[in-house]
């Protein structure tokens, strides 16, 4: 491996280890105002933002910046569990549980590098 260079998670590839000095970047993603706090039931079912804080976070590491020099603010945990509730038929939207299955699968995967490192800075109340 090239010096200053370590492996991290498999999904985050290659990460700087020792670089003094990065800019800092923050990925923000949200629900609009008027979902934000509502039952389950009333939020929106796809929620863009987070898959593409997602990616944009793992594009980031996979560049070196290291995981300091990258806030997230993202209703990330909040809304795999509002999917994971619906898989499980515990919500009474109309939208089939095999949806949010696979609405769960492709958020997952797009922030797997997010999820292996600890997640957003800010999720859920904090957001």
């Amino acid at each position: 491996q090239a010096q200053g260079i370590s492996a991290s998670s498999e999904s985050c590839m290659m990460v700087a280890s020792d670089v003094e000095e990065q800019p800092t970047f923050v990925l923000i993603g949200g629900e609009a105002y008027e979902w934000q706090g509502v039952a389950p039931e009333h939020r929106e079912f796809q929620h863009t933002s987070v898959s593409f804080v997602g990616s944009a976070y793992a594009s980031l590491r996979k560049a070196g910046i290291a995981r300091k020099n990258i806030i997230t603010i993202v209703q990330l945990h909040d809304y795999l569990d509002t999917l994971e509730q619906g898989e499980q038929g515990k919500l009474s939207t109309g939208i089939p549980a095999k949806w949010y299955a696979e609405q769960l699968a492709t958020t997952e995967a797009k922030c797997r590098c997010l999820l292996d490192e600890g997640g957003a800075t800010y999720d859920k109340q904090d957001v």
